[in-house]
């Protein structure tokens, strides 16, 4: 295990540094500690979705996707937008009822995602994560650590399409103007991804590279 010379001194209750090409760990702080998420969760939300959808293909919103609020596209019900637009809602501006929507066309219903959420967190021995939601507002039964964090990132970060929509600033998509709530993109030499994440349990979260 490689490792800071000088470990930094952190206000985060948890973290980690790794390479992400190795996977080799440089510096971690409680990083199987259980922890609220917040939206780092739609990391998973979005891996899936582009696993098993076809970005081109249109999602019909429905209206359970507009039941939760904070961040969110503006999504209207019954509105057709791509499955490519609702991913750089979710993952640009954290967009809530585009996690709803994706989570709702890719499992079916939103009970069948959760499964396929917390099946592929299942692969990850031993998990810290369990998910009751595809947007990561705050419950008691969904938490994650920044080791599964660590691991799912790796994942997402093989896949080119969430490569390409994670690094990206800003875009106007289904004629909305998305900034990324990543401010180290265009502020921080070779900062290329990866999610925020912000609620009153977890306060705030990131993951990088």
């Amino acid at each position: 295990m490689g490792s800071l010379a000088q470990p930094p001194q952190l206000s985060a209750r948890a973290a980690l540094l790794a390479d992400g090409r190795t996977g080799t760990i440089l510096f971690e702080q409680a990083a199987h500690e259980r922890l609220a998420p917040a939206s780092t969760t739609k990391i998973m939300t979005a891996l899936i979705a582009l696993e098993r959808g076809d970005l081109a293909e249109v999602v019909t919103v429905p209206q359970a996707a507009l039941t939760v609020g904070e961040a969110s596209m503006g999504l209207g019900a019954s509105e057709e937008v791509t499955l490519e637009e609702l991913s750089y809602g979710l993952l640009l501006v954290s967009a809530n009822d585009a996690a709803l929507a994706v989570a709702i066309h890719i499992g079916g219903s939103l009970e069948d995602f959760l499964a396929l959420m917390n099946e592929r967190a299942a692969e990850w021995a031993p998990p810290d994560t369990h998910f009751v939601n595809p947007h990561g507002l705050d419950d008691p039964q969904h938490f994650t650590s920044a080791a599964d964090l660590l691991t799912l990132a790796r994942e997402a970060l093989s896949n080119p399409d969430f490569v390409r929509i994670v690094a990206t600033p800003q875009a106007t998509v289904a004629g909305r103007p998305l900034v990324n709530t990543n401010q180290l993109l265009g502020t921080y030499e070779g900062a290329d991804g990866v999610k925020t994440g912000t609620t009153d349990a977890a306060r705030e979260c990131l993951v990088a590279s």
